[in-house]
Order: C-alpha cells, then structure tokens, then sequence
C-alpha cells in the first residue's frame, strides 16, 4: 500500500499528518518493523519529531517494542544527538508500559 500510494500518487515518505508525524513515525506508533525498514531504504527521515516532541523512539518505547528499539539501535537510526536524560526517559516509559 505504501509503496503505491508513492509511485502512483505522488506522496512522499515525509509527508506531515496535522500533528506533525511522517510515515516513520507512524510506522513506529504502530510497532511495525518490517515498516520501518522498508520506510529507512526508502529514505525516510527518522530522526523528525512532532509537534509534541514525540519520534519514532519515544513511539516504539511506549508500544513496548523491544524488536523495533534494537534495530534502531543497531542500525544506526537513533539520532546521534539524543541526549542521555532522552534516552533514559525513553526507556523508562518503555520499561513502565511493559509492566502496566
């Protein structure tokens, strides 16, 4: 579907919904690896966050996808300017999430 909507209508990967995500993002929110992989090859930006503040780290944390947060992780896509209390924040509402 993704790749239609691009090829054959012209929508782009970094295309904004009103509240300021890109497929990334969305991808993300909905835990979809195989998404974000194929969204990452197809030169998505993961580093953008919302009008919120909210990225595809902070999404895939709350989600509880630990498979999404390694990858992005080894991959190489988490922002290299992520600060220490991002990260940590992050984790910790992945952790709280996971027990709830």
């Amino acid at each position: 579907m993704a790749r239609w909507l691009m090829e054959c209508h012209g929508l782009s990967t970094e295309q904004l919904s009103n509240a300021g995500c890109n497929a990334a993002i969305w991808a993300a929110a909905a835990g979809r690896l195989d998404m974000c992989m194929w969204l990452r090859d197809a030169g998505a930006d993961f580093e953008l966050v919302n009008y919120w503040g909210h990225g595809v780290v902070g999404k895939a944390a709350w989600k509880g996808k630990l498979d999404l947060l390694a990858w992005l992780v080894v991959s190489g896509m988490l922002c290299a300017t992520m600060s220490a209390a991002d990260v940590t924040a992050t984790f910790t509402r992945m952790l709280f999430y996971r027990t709830c």
